[in-house]
């Protein structure tokens, strides 16, 4: 969905905070992915938690504006739905609306898949997603957030096997990948052509090599 946020923006991390940490306090596993993930990983890379990242300048040219954090959760569907409830009561005043698939709060809306099949094509994938998932540090204010992503590689490789690659979809390839070098922290491409080439799109990997060269 088109938004207006990033994760600088209150209306986005006080939902990202609510619902992953509900989740953390529950001990029901969860993992961020998508352009969410992206912000996410870039913030952590570039002040590795340790500044309040709405001060990092450097962040700024890399953040593309959204309205919506997708989350994959591995719980049974009556379990999930109780805990989204639980937290819909714990934010009443945010006035959050629970629907199959989503629950809108604020300016945000968490997206959750109800069904593996909701992956377009990552269906096999959800258990390896959960063991490369990365814990990330998040500092705003004087607190430290721990949040866990899906790891770099599959979130590029989601961006590169999707009906199309989208233009948000190559700016976040990008800037994931230029703050990762910077970082220190390079894109592992041997785990990235592994990704591509178990999802049956070994040769998606030119189309990313194409996106970064183009803008080296």
């Amino acid at each position: 969905m088109k938004g207006e946020l990033t994760i600088k923006d209150h209306e986005y991390f006080e939902p990202l905070v609510a619902i992953t940490q509900e989740l953390d306090q529950a001990g029901i596993p969860y993992c961020i992915f998508g352009g969410g993930a992206v912000q996410i990983a870039m913030a952590s890379l570039l002040t590795k938690g340790k500044t309040d990242m709405r001060k990092e300048p450097s962040l700024d040219e890399h953040l593309r504006k959204t309205g919506d954090i997708d989350i994959l959760i591995d719980a049974p569907q009556d379990t999930l739905v109780a805990k989204l409830n639980e937290l819909c009561e714990a934010y009443q005043d945010k006035h959050p609306r629970l629907e199959p698939g989503s629950l809108h709060f604020g300016k945000t809306v968490i997206n959750y898949p109800t069904d593996p099949s909701d992956l377009k094509g990552f269906k096999d994938e959800i258990p390896r997603i959960f063991k490369t998932a990365q814990r990330t540090l998040l500092k705003r204010g004087n607190q430290v957030y721990n949040i866990t992503i899906e790891s770099p590689e599959y979130i590029i490789a989601a961006k590169l096997t999707g009906d199309s690659i989208k233009p948000k979809d190559e700016f976040d390839i990008l800037h994931l990948s230029t703050v990762a070098e910077k970082s220190g922290k390079l894109i592992n491409v041997k785990e990235l052509k592994y990704i591509l080439s178990r999802l049956g799109n070994p040769e998606k990997f030119d189309a990313y090599q194409r996106i970064i060269n183009a803008y080296s």
